[in-house]
């Protein structure tokens, strides 16, 4: 019974002995047995163990691991498993060339997902202010995925033997070739990064640009959309949007508002003296977070005289803004009106001297 079963493992079936065939068998089984393990249970467990970190680095690590599917385990175990046979060169390496495939697919799969959620978490701690929008983060991580996508290419390649020299030099050629076709385009979408990154403007900000005013609308790869306050669309380049000098109104802390007030030169002075108070209080009544930096009569005109107030309204909107000032300047004139105190307009006053002949 032994002889025979000796016998029955020695036997040679296509170049290998059964006890090969056994032996591959068996290897392969338990290598997809500590994978399912390992997939199944250890993942699991140190996956636990990382939510009870203080860093989150060990949970995106374990995360870009669980983008390493069944596939992959499967081809990995079932190529070492036929290291006991001897194949065929072709369905060899037909075997090899597939088992680096789906290695290369898998591990870049993981790098990118690694890579992802590291620059996602870098960029939910900073300010709000300071945080790149997901879609642009998501854009910037599509390029780096097609960088690494080639990168584990070249690197498949060279493990299979194939020389990469050539192609490596056509992608360089191939690369400067199109950086200089679109130059112009690369550098309106480096500017897109560099807004999003530095962050001179956001969408729904006014601003100035050159001669050109309105709300920015959207930011393109290419080109940023203004609409002015007459309705058009204005369109601007990134690039020469970060050439620009920008005035930005959208981020105005305060708005400052320089009110003018001519009264009539026959103002009683003891009227004269309570202007003052009269429009600090207004202003107050009118916005009370409104800073009052100065009000003076300033001085004598040519037909009135001449108050000033230095006001700060805090009003981020533009139409707030002049709802306030509206509501100041109104408050003084029925202040004003109860006070008997009268604005002046420009007027100019002829004086006759009447002469007696007796001066000629």
């Amino acid at each position: 019974m032994i002889q025979e079963f000796l016998y029955l493992i020695k036997m040679e079936i296509f170049g290998n002995t059964v006890e090969q065939y056994l032996l591959s068998l068996i290897l392969l089984t338990v290598l997809t047995t500590l994978f399912r393990l390992f997939k199944e249970v250890i993942l699991k467990y140190l996956k636990q163990l990382a939510d009870k970190s203080q860093t989150k680095y060990d949970n995106y690590l374990i995360e870009a691991i669980s983008e390493l599917k069944w596939p992959f385990y499967i081809i990995v175990s079932f190529y070492i498993s036929i290291m006991f046979l001897n194949l065929p060169k072709s369905i060899y390496t037909l075997i090899h060339i597939l088992t680096v495939a789906i290695i290369a697919y898998y591990t870049s799969k993981a790098l990118v997902k690694f890579i992802e959620l590291f620059v996602k978490d870098l960029n939910n701690r900073l300010n709000q202010e300071d945080r790149i929008d997901d879609n642009v983060i998501d854009l910037a991580l599509g390029i780096v995925r097609i960088a690494i996508i080639i990168i584990v290419i070249i690197t498949a390649l060279t493990n299979l033997g194939i020389d990469t020299t050539a192609l490596i030099t056509g992608l360089g050629i191939g690369g400067l070739a199109v950086a200089f076709a679109l130059q112009r385009i690369m550098e309106d979408v480096f500017a897109f990064f560099m807004i999003h990154i530095d962050k001179p403007i956001k969408k729904g900000e006014f601003i100035a640009v050159g001669n050109y005013a309105g709300t920015v609308e959207k930011i393109g790869l290419k080109s940023t959309r203004i609409r002015s306050r007459s309705g058009e669309e204005i369109i601007v380049s990134n690039k020469d949007l970060l050439n620009s000098w920008i005035n930005n109104y959208g981020r105005v802390i305060e708005r400052r508002y320089l009110l003018r007030l001519n009264i009539v030169y026959n103002t009683p002075v003891d009227k004269l003296e309570k202007i003052p108070e009269i429009i600090k209080e207004e202003i107050k009544n009118a916005a009370e977070d409104a800073k009052i930096y100065r009000v003076h009569f300033i001085g004598y005109g040519d037909s009135s005289l001449i108050f000033e107030a230095y006001i700060g309204i805090t009003r981020m909107d533009y139409v707030e803004y002049l709802d306030v000032v509206q509501k100041i300047n109104l408050n003084i004139k029925r202040r004003f009106d109860r006070e008997a105190i009268e604005f002046a307009f420009p007027s100019q006053s002829i004086y006759i001297e009447k002469f007696s002949k007796d001066k000629f």
